[in-house]
Formats: structure tokens, sequence, C-alpha cells
């Protein structure tokens, strides 16, 4: 769909901006610990189906942000670029038949 290209942090300044990126990340995480936030004492399962968008010349339709605007169903979201989208699944309690109610 598209290309993808990951290269190495080999600068301290980008080594240090994605150290900084982290731990943010992880005070974020302990803050939501820390006040209650994180759900505890239950086993949940959940899914979500990421998709991409297409044209009629099966190439990368960039038109997610107006196709979303579109739906009226909060099972769906955003991704990181503009021709994918993602649906969400609610969340089962992980005991019964929740994956015969998840399929």
């Amino acid at each position: 769909m598209g290309r993808h290209d990951v290269a190495g942090l080999t600068q301290s300044q980008a080594k240090a901006e994605f150290l900084a990126h982290l731990l943010n990340d992880i005070k974020a995480l302990d803050h939501l610990l820390a006040t209650g936030q994180i759900e505890s004492g239950i086993t949940r399962i959940g899914a979500e189906q990421e998709f991409c968008l297409t044209d009629a010349q099966w190439q990368p339709a960039h038109n997610a942000p107006e196709i979303l605007a579109e739906i009226t169903d909060p099972h769906f979201t955003s991704e990181l670029a503009r021709y994918n989208l993602e649906i969400n699944l609610d969340p089962l309690k992980l005991e019964g038949k929740c994956f015969s109610e998840m399929e």
C-alpha cells in the first residue's frame, strides 16, 4: 500500500528525543495506574480489524478522515495513515460463551 522506511537513530539529538517520548509514555502509564484508571479484577477480550481504503485502481485512497466523518458508529476509528481505518468490537468478559458471542 505504501512505503515504510525505518531508519536507526544515529544522532544523539534523535536518540534524546526518542528517550524523552518514551519516558513521557511511562509517566502517563504510571499516572493511570496510580489514579486507578486502569481496570483490575476482571479479564476482558476484544478484537479490532484494521483495513485499507483503495481507489478504483487499487491505490491507497487518502480519504479516511472524510469517510470517518460520515460514519456515525463509535466502533470505527482512524489509524495512522489517511488510507486506513479500524473497527473495534466491544470488550467482553473472558468467561462463558464469550468467544461465541464475539464471533
